[in-house]
């Protein structure tokens, strides 16, 4: 097991809602430490990482933190997702694009490439045919100019 590097890191190790809270509570103060935390060995560390720049409300770590979007712990995806979907930029419909394609986090790409498209396209739950999600993903395609 790797050993926390600092508190956040720590916390989040022992109680992940509360590192997040506590994360964004002290977000002006604590942010190189979340942002240093992006980096750790430990999933659940940066899962957490990426949920409180979420909940504090910061668009500046974009970049950061849509690089982990390929992270291979699915809870760490899933965040980065949610906080595509918060802060969505045009950069990330490729990223989201593919992982429709792949037939991967359906709902929150869908919902995520929703919110960059003013509500336009269809929502994707994981329940529909695969013809189904064929067609809406060659929608989205379509709408996204692929």
């Amino acid at each position: 097991m790797d050993s926390p590097q600092n508190w956040f890191e720590k916390l989040a190790v022992q109680d992940w809602s509360k590192a997040v809270f506590e994360g964004a509570h002290r977000f002006s103060k604590v942010r190189p430490d979340i942002l240093a935390a992006l980096a750790a060995e430990n999933a659940e560390v940066r899962s957490a990482a990426v949920a409180t720049f979420n909940e504090a409300n910061d668009a500046e770590a974009h970049n950061e933190v849509v690089a982990l979007l390929g992270d291979p712990d699915p809870h760490v995806c899933e965040e980065v997702i949610e906080y595509i979907g918060e802060f969505p930029a045009k950069s990330d419909v490729n990223a989201l694009l593919q992982l429709l394609q792949q037939r991967q986090y359906l709902f929150p790409a869908s919902s995520a490439l929703q919110k960059l498209y003013g509500g336009s396209g269809p929502l994707i739950s994981g329940e529909e045919s695969e013809s189904e999600i064929a067609a809406y993903i060659e929608e989205w395609e379509q709408l996204a100019g692929y």
